[in-house]
């Protein structure tokens, strides 16, 4: 039994890689709290103390910078059972990002998949990225699960018709994937599953390392 709940919590701590600041209406601020960012549209939080109520808002800043701020619509509040500690899932609104001050300095950013050769730089400021991405044996193998335990999600008929559609996208790409069509799929089924794959995660899952992965895959795109 021990075994379980351990298992269950870690699984649970795990999944909140974000970090986010809760606003309160009369502006009291609860900063760096553990949290899941799904989609703009649900944060889950692991601690249940934190007054968490409709109308606050959250704040999560990005590496480049920018801050998002989302206003909670319905703070969710979890009770915790069968090893699983009591938390938050948020139902949220994204707000306009805002950005931090910038250098004016123009760039441009290149991104491919596969191996990346020698590309000629251009004018003065140019800057390039090479971003490998999933690789076609890592897309094939999140095809074969998704489909494998799509059912596991619960989905509604109208989303499983959408990711089995997206899914049949993502497999023609398997032998040669174009960047850009790879990374629209893959966000789409993202965007599709994100908040039932988190829910999964968040009641002890009776397969965890599965879904971690496929968790762990859907966030690189």
């Amino acid at each position: 039994m021990w075994s379980a709940t351990l298992s269950a919590m870690s699984i649970f701590q795990t999944f909140m890689t974000d970090r986010v600041t809760l606003v309160k209406k009369d502006g009291q601020r609860f900063e760096n709290l553990p949290a899941s960012v799904q989609s703009g549209k649900k944060i889950y939080t692991e601690n249940p103390k934190i007054p968490i109520e409709d109308g606050d808002q959250f704040e999560r800043q990005l590496p480049s910078g920018i801050v998002e701020t989302f206003t909670v619509l319905d703070a969710g509040f979890q009770q915790g059972f069968s090893g699983m500690p009591s938390h938050y899932q948020s139902t949220v609104r994204k707000n306009t990002a805002s950005a931090a001050p910038a250098k004016n300095v123009q760039s441009h950013v290149q991104n491919f998949f596969g191996s990346v050769g020698n590309v000629a730089q251009g004018s003065q400021g140019f800057s390039q990225t090479a971003n490998i991405g999933i690789q076609p044996e890592e897309l094939g193998r999140l095809v074969r699960e998704l489909r494998d335990h799509l059912e596991d999600l619960n989905l509604d008929s109208d989303q499983r018709r959408s990711a089995q559609a997206e899914l049949t996208i993502l497999e023609g790409q398997i032998a040669d994937p174009n960047p850009s069509v790879v990374q629209q799929a893959g966000k789409s089924l993202r965007n599709i599953t994100e908040g039932a794959i988190g829910s999964l995660l968040a009641t002890a899952v009776t397969q965890p390392a599965v879904w971690q992965w496929i968790h762990q895959m859907l966030a690189r795109f």
